[in-house]
């Protein structure tokens, strides 16, 4: 991990993407959605969410998310804009705006970076929502003074919108048009691409990464080159027939992989389980036209033992996928107790459907690792204090400050932590909050936050929110985002929740801090374990231009001034 308290890894990005291409420096985004003129005032105080559909044409790459700023001076209370797939009606990306992290002021809108770009297949269908819209902070409804901008016809407007209650996630009231009927929401974007590699970290050489090795006649399957399925004919590669089981262009080459239900298949990668790392693994999953309801499971392997888990089956911490379609798909794993360092490791490609589910396609694999990015956590996995087996618990947990009800517990039969031996037990509207002293944040600089929850088999699970914090405020949260499994005869921790934050806000310099929460839904606990936090800070565009074309040298020099 970093140890200077001052500092951050520099993961020079630009360096990934220097083998494959020419630099130069990236244009803006070509369009916003929805176009609000500078000084619009707003005339509703709206607190539910406020959704405006749009179909999607052309791929996009959604860069930026944005909310409505009445008047355009500035926000008082927290507003929050989404990105949904109506199909599914799930949240795909959010980001919290506020006074403390206003973004960037565009006309009537206020602007922030996802920290992944989202890219969207043409025939998405989705909903751009806001909330939290106040009589401090109001929305925008009729008479409607504002545009749309499809992008040069990438993506279409569906000329309806919709709302819902403060308690709402998602807006489920249709309401009438126009396709603009609210000053709330909007996005940035431009046409998508094909998957590039990971846009974070250092890469690492997945072998035949898009199964194109060995070639097959039309129709044609077989083992892949590099990867070992579980059962042969049940899980390899495969070269669909042209233009008839996907309604999208397959993401790379000519071939897919393919697993059927209950199987699997891995390939190994370069390295081994190193501790305070960051691995992230990417891939395209996809579902054919005739096997719908695809379910897929990805996670990387030490020696075997699963570091994590990213499904679309009954956790979805991994996309839906429609028929005949594709979407891109990541997970983030690190070591465990529970996993030795140095264990080899491997990428596993699943399928945990059960009968009358879909096979499970899959392309274009990519992993990348970040290494001297840790935050040190105190008690990350809250082995302190020593509770003991068969029940023991604490009320309260080392380095961690309670508010309510809650501690360290250990009874495996009941839950199974993730790492370690112990897990944390918060109580129904409790919390556990830990300032990282001396670990201030920094604009420029993306932050990853990992925790994972769990429900516990005796108990009734009352939903979760992890927070990211600075100088005690939030700057990003996960707010019961992922489905948590029912603990029927143990609980394990299944569920990672990620707070992906790229931090450019007024709070630069203050403390570090992460909150865990047990909401109040009347339920009685939920359980957390293993909080791990990365720091990762990005480069411009240009200045990694110029440093690349010094060589490595001068990167070499940068990074040590960093350090010190």
């Amino acid at each position: 991990m970093c140890t200077n308290r001052s500092c951050v890894k520099v993961v020079w990005v630009c360096a990934v993407l220097a083998a494959t291409a020419m630099w130069s420096c990236p244009p803006a985004m070509g369009a916003t959605a929805y176009v609000v003129p500078a000084g619009t005032a707003g005339n509703q105080g709206w607190g539910g969410p406020l959704g405006m559909d749009f179909n999607v044409a052309s791929p996009i790459t959604i860069s930026d998310l944005g909310v409505f700023d009445a008047n355009s001076n500035g926000l008082v209370g927290t507003i929050t804009a989404s990105i949904f797939d109506r199909s599914t009606q799930k949240q795909l990306v959010s980001l919290s705006f506020s006074a403390a992290n206003p973004g960037t002021l565009v006309g009537g809108s206020r602007f922030l970076p996802l920290p992944v770009p989202l890219i969207l297949p043409a025939g998405f269908q989705g909903s751009v929502v806001a909330k939290g819209f106040s009589s401090s902070d109001q929305n925008g409804n009729s008479p409607v003074l504002w545009t749309t901008d499809s992008g040069g016809g990438l993506i279409s407007f569906v000329g309806s919108a919709r709302y819902g209650q403060v308690a709402d996630l998602w807006p489920g009231t249709p309401d009438g048009g126009p396709a603009n009927r609210y000053a709330a929401g909007t996005f940035n974007f431009d046409a998508g691409s094909v998957p590039g590699p990971v846009d974070i970290g250092a890469p690492v050489v997945i072998p035949n990464a898009s199964f194109e090795l060995p070639g097959f006649n039309e129709n044609g399957f077989g083992t892949p080159t590099s990867w070992t399925p579980s059962s042969t004919n049940n899980a390899g590669s495969f070269n669909p027939p042209t233009g008839t089981m996907f309604t999208q262009p397959i993401p790379s080459g000519g071939h897919v992989g393919f697993v059927n239900i209950g199987q699997s298949m891995d390939s190994p990668v370069v390295g081994r389980l190193e501790a305070d790392t960051l691995y992230v693994v990417e891939a395209e999953w996809g579902a054919r036209t005739d096997s719908p309801n695809a379910t897929h499971e990805m996670c990387l392997t030490g020696n075997g033992v699963k570091l994590g888990y990213i499904n679309n089956l009954n956790i979805f911490t991994g996309p839906t996928v429609p028929a005949g379609e594709w979407r891109t798909a990541r997970g983030y794993f690190t070591a465990n107790h529970n996993v030795a360092l140095g264990s080899d490791l491997r990428v596993r490609l699943g399928n945990g459907g059960t009968t009358g589910m879909g096979q499970a396609e899959y392309d274009c694999v990519r992993m990348s690792v970040i290494r001297e990015a840790a935050i040190p956590v105190v008690n990350p996995s809250f082995e302190s204090p020593d509770v003991g087996p068969n029940g023991g618990w604490s009320s309260g947990a080392t380095g961690w400050v309670l508010s309510g009800s809650g501690g360290a517990f250990e009874q495996e039969s009941q839950i199974v932590p993730s790492d370690g031996l112990q897990s944390a037990w918060i109580g129904n509207g409790s919390s556990l909050t830990q300032t990282l002293t001396g670990w201030p944040v920094h604009n420029g600089t993306r932050y990853i936050l990992l925790v994972d929850v769990a429900d516990r088999s005796s108990t009734t699970f009352t939903g979760y929110r992890v927070e990211l914090l600075a100088g005690g405020q939030v700057i990003g949260v996960d707010d019961n985002g992922y489905t948590v499994l029912s603990g029927t005869g143990q609980g394990f921790f299944y569920t990672t929740s990620v707070v992906d934050v790229l931090y450019d806000g007024s709070l630069s310099g203050l403390d570090l801090g992460i909150r865990l929460s047990a909401l109040n839904t009347g339920g009685n606990q939920t359980y957390f374990d293993n909080v791990r936090l990365f720091a990762v800070e990005l480069p411009e565009p240009c200045t990694a231009l110029l440093l690349l074309a010094a060589g490595p040298a001068v990167i070499r020099r940068a990074r040590r001034r960093l350090a010190r």
